[in-house]
Parts: structure tokens; C-alpha cells; sequence
């Protein structure tokens, strides 16, 4: 344990530092938990909310689903809920947005205590008409040194973005520092550990990133070099970094490369590190439809000594309810096998009609491909930002 840590820990006995530490709000804990390895382990070990293991999201353009474990899946309903599509969700909190109503404002909810907070939209949404996509153009994030909740609004055409910081009135407008240019929404959006990153439309690859911290926007560089290649890609999350998936598609199979972003020691540039190898086979019917990465977060989480995460595909599908058929998507985990060609250094998935993998849960849906995001309950309350606003929903 480093020298910080052995003073800390000297101001008081671990009892009394444990019922302490376990008086204060959520929101406190999260922002302790950075000063030392002690108080990390204490809050780890002692709190509830520190020890769930997220549970899955999955969002259409106007539905939401809860997806836990050898349950069924559950649909989120009621006001505030009906018609709404995610747009992410830091430390138990949601943000949601309805694409369905010119206008409509921007939703956060804590949903195990049913407080809901509406936020207007930002000046370049006013008077623009909403499509399905426009869910896209949002972040939800958390800076946990801050303890402040933030939503970002990257428009389509871009030389600034939007910046709203829960707490206060009005929405900000932060520069890029760079000339117009075109977010690339096909790609998507990835929010980590402080950091938002999307695409850029042009002849090569390019990704830029925002800092909650510093409201900076930059360029990230390098890239994989597989992006020179021919072939789609789209940013992902795993295992909190961030993951590029590139795809080609052949005649029986489509091969994905999954590259995450690994920074190096102090003073060194980022480099990436070819973790997966993912092998979808074709159906053989035409009719049939192929498996898919989920989108945004396509691994699962275990626990940090795993070598291995599971990969989340979904795809469409009819199944039986009640005697009936319906149609919908499936989600399915699959357990990575090791490279044998020493490629993919977390291993190689392999998807065939044969072996579809586990299913996971199935989301009744006609919309086009859901979106999923990890998700912890908490009981941190919204109802102190209400003096800020005047009202809640």
C-alpha cells in the first residue's frame, strides 16, 4: 500500500472509518473511493450498490427493456417511459429521449425511485425536426471526480458541440477548434470513463474524443491500422476502453476484429491491441437473418482476474409465446475460445446455426437493431437538482 494510503488509514480505526464512510450518499462514496486503496476496498466491500453486477439495457426508438439473468426480459412502461428511447446511463441514473415528439424535452430518471427530471433541448434541436437517429447525437455522462452529471449533443454538421451540466440552467456551446465537419452517426457513439468518442465522415478513418474534464475536443491518434482496410467498422466498449470492430464479409461468413485502445506508460502513445476474433456464418436460408455485434457495449462484464468476457450478438428471429408467433430479437453470449493462431490475445468466437450460444433474452421489437448499455440500480435522488429547474416531471 502506497504512503497516502498508511496515513489515511492511521486518522482512524477501520470500524469507525467504515461506519463513517457508510453515512454518506452514493454520490459522496463514489467520489471517495479515488482517495485511496483503503477507502476504495472499504467502500467495495461494505456497500451494496458497489458489489451488483450491472444488469443489461436494451433500447429500440421508443421502448426499453430490462434484461436480467434467467429472467425474462421487461419492458420499462408507464409515464415518462412509454415512447422513449435511451440514450445512456451513468451510476443508476438514465437519460432518455423521445425522437417520436417535435420538441419533446430530454428525460433523466432514477427509475427504482421514480423521480424524473426534464431538460430542454439544445438550441440546435429546437426548431430541427427530430428522426430516429437524433437519439444518436446525445451523450449521458459521469465525471466521478466531480461527482456532476453531464449531457453532450454533438449535431450532425459540427464546428462546436453542446454542453449541459446537471445543476445548472442553460446549455453551453464548446468549441471544437476545428473547421465544420460531419459526425459520422453510422458509426456511433462511445462513452467511457470520462471521455466521448465518435466518428468523423472523410476519405480516411477518424475518431475524436471529448474530455468531461477539460471540455476538450482532440483528435485520437493512431487509429488501428486495420481501418485502412476495406470493410465497415464501429466503435464499441469493452471492458471499459475504448473498441473498434472491424467486418468483412465473405461469402459464407463475415469475420469481425475487435482492437481496443490501450494506453501506454506515462509519456508513450496509445496503442491498440487486437483482442477478439468473431466468426458469424451465414445462414444458409436467405431468409434467415445473421447474427449481429450488440451495440454499444458487445462484451459482458466479469470480474477483473477473467481472462475472458462473453461476446453479446443478437438477431432477428420469430419465437413462441402463449401458442402464438411473434417476431423479435434474441440476444445471445458466446464464450470465447483460445487463438491458436495467437491473434486474438482475449480468443476467437466462432457463431454457426449449429452453435448459436446462450440465449440471453429476447426484446418483441419491429424496430430496426436495439442498443444495449449496462446498468446498476441506485437510490441517489434527483430531487436536489428540482431547486435548480423549479419542478419535476
Amino acid at each position: 500500500m502506497a504512503d497516502g494510503d498508511n496515513n489515511i488509514g492511521e486518522l482512524l480505526p477501520v470500524d469507525v472509518l467504515i461506519e463513517v464512510l457508510l453515512r454518506l450518499p452514493t454520490s459522496s462514496l463514489r467520489r471517495f473511493r479515488l482517495a485511496c486503496r483503503l477507502w476504495r476496498d472499504i467502500i467495495d466491500t461494505h456497500t451494496t450498490e458497489m458489489q451488483s453486477r450491472p444488469k443489461m439495457l436494451v433500447t429500440t426508438v421508443d421502448t426499453i427493456h430490462l434484461v436480467e439473468e434467467g429472467l425474462p426480459s421487461s419492458r420499462w412502461t408507464g409515464a415518462g417511459y412509454d415512447g422513449m428511447s435511451l440514450v445512456g446511463t451513468c451510476t443508476g441514473l438514465v437519460c432518455m429521449y423521445d425522437s417520436q415528439e417535435p420538441n419533446g424535452p430530454i428525460i433523466l430518471a432514477n427509475p427504482v425511485t421514480g423521480e424524473m427530471l426534464a431538460i430542454s433541448l439544445p438550441p440546435p434541436m429546437r426548431h430541427a425536426k427530430a428522426t430516429s437517429d437524433s437519439r444518436l447525437t446525445f451523450a449521458f455522462m459521469y465525471h466521478p471526480t466531480t461527482g456532476r452529471y453531464k449531457v453532450l449533443h454533438v449535431p450532425y454538421s459540427f464546428d462546436k458541440v453542446w454542453l449541459f451540466t446537471l445543476g445548472e440552467a442553460l446549455w453551453r456551446d464548446v468549441a471544437t477548434g476545428s473547421p465544420t465537419e460531419i459526425y459520422d452517426i453510422s458509426k456511433g457513439m462511445v462513452n467511457i470513463d470520462g471521455m466521448v468518442y465518435w466518428a468523423v465522415k472523410g476519405w480516411e478513418a477518424k475518431v475524436v474524443s471529448f474530455d468531461l474534464n477539460s471540455e476538450h475536443v482532440a483528435s485520437v491518434r493512431p487509429l488501428p491500422k486495420v481501418l485502412s482496410r476495406h470493410g465497415s467498422w464501429h466503435l464499441v466498449e469493452a471492458r471499459g476502453k475504448l473498441g473498434v470492430a472491424f467486418s468483412r464479409g465473405w461469402w459464407t461468413a463475415d469475420k469481425t476484429e475487435v482492437w481496443v485502445m490501450e494506453h501506454g506508460m506515462a509519456g508513450r502513445r496509445r496503442t491498440w491491441s487486437h483482442w477478439y476474433n468473431i466468426i458469424m456464418e451465414k445462414p444458409v436460408d436467405q431468409l434467415a437473418h445473421q447474427h449481429q455485434l450488440t451495440l454499444p457495449i458487445s462484451f459482458t462484464t466479469h470480474d477483473d482476474d477473467s481472462e475472458f468476457d462473453d461476446v453479446l450478438t443478437m438477431r432477428w428471429d420469430s419465437y413462441q409465446e402463449g401458442g402464438r408467433c411473434y417476431g423479435g430479437y434474441v440476444s445471445y453470449k458466446h464464450k470465447p475460445s483460445n487463438d491458436v493462431k495467437k491473434q486474438a490475445k482475449h480468443g476467437v468466437v466462432e457463431i454457426s446455426e449449429r452453435d448459436r450460444g446462450a440465449e440471453v433474452a429476447v426484446i418483441p421489437t419491429h424496430h430496426i437493431r436495439p442498443r444495449t448499455f449496462a446498468y446498476v440500480e441506485t437510490t441517489e435522488p434527483l430531487s436536489v437538482y428540482w431547486l435548480v429547474f423549479g419542478y419535476p416531471c
